[in-house]
């Protein structure tokens, strides 16, 4: 704020600062959901929103014990993001997946980052939590450098944004995968797209399943036919 004229429009854009909407999609995650509610409600944000597809398991009973809001939806990671951002009412949306935990104080780093009017969004720093599959240091690496050179993070490093720039973006696609790259490519053309230093920190579950260097190799395959224009074909985007 450089000039008093400059005033009102700061008292503006922080009045649009206040509420953060935390909004977590699910599906049957009730051996992680717990742990990430207990470090989201930390920071106290205006509202958690469960934005489940159909659970089977506990994942609604350990939501409604830790007064988030339920909203149910067809089932697919982009259509419950945006099922949950439809029910939300704070002007900041905080995209978290069921098994990443922020880092504390993430409330006040996504205030930070969004009070710039060029930072059109935002995420955190990529981390995988223990145990570590072998290969791990080598995913962090590169998506720190594809963090550094491409601001092109993915939904398990939290994806934060306002309100208004998520409605005018057009949502989240409803892919089968990719939904957060497309939509980040999306933002990236209207503004910045902020990496903060703070981790979040992923569960390694999908590593340790198939093994990280096979993990990592098939997500690159996919990504190559993301960029070539062949993915997602008409069969794989859902209805």
């Amino acid at each position: 704020m450089d000039e008093p004229a400059d005033l009102p429009d700061w008292r503006i854009l922080q009045s649009e600062l206040r509420r953060i909407s935390v909004i977590i999609p699910t599906l049957n995650e009730a051996a992680h959901l717990p742990e990430t509610l207990r470090h989201v409600a930390a920071a106290k944000p205006h509202e958690i929103i469960v934005a489940d597809g159909g659970s089977t398991d506990a994942t609604l009973e350990i939501a409604s014990q830790a007064a988030a809001r339920i909203v149910r939806s067809e089932r697919g990671r982009g259509a419950q993001m945006n099922a949950g951002a439809r029910a939300a009412s704070g002007e900041l949306l905080f995209f978290l997946h069921a098994d990443t935990l922020p880092p504390p104080r993430y409330d006040d780093a996504i205030r930070e980052t969004l009070s710039s009017p060029q930072n059109i969004a935002g995420a955190f720093h990529f981390s995988l939590r223990e145990p570590r599959p072998a290969g791990a240091a080598i995913i962090e690496k590169f998506t720190a450098w594809r963090n550094r050179w491409r601001s092109l993070p993915y939904g398990d490093q939290g994806i934060f944004i306002r309100r208004l720039a998520f409605e005018a973006l057009g949502q989240f696609p409803k892919w089968r995968m990719l939904e957060d790259i497309e939509f980040i490519r999306r933002a990236r053309r209207h503004g910045r797209v902020v990496i903060h230093p703070a981790a979040a920190q992923t569960s390694a579950r999908r590593w340790q399943q198939h093994g990280a260097i096979r993990t990592f190799l098939r997500h690159q395959v996919i990504l190559l036919g993301y960029y070539a224009g062949v993915w997602p074909s008409r069969e794989e985007r859902l209805p």
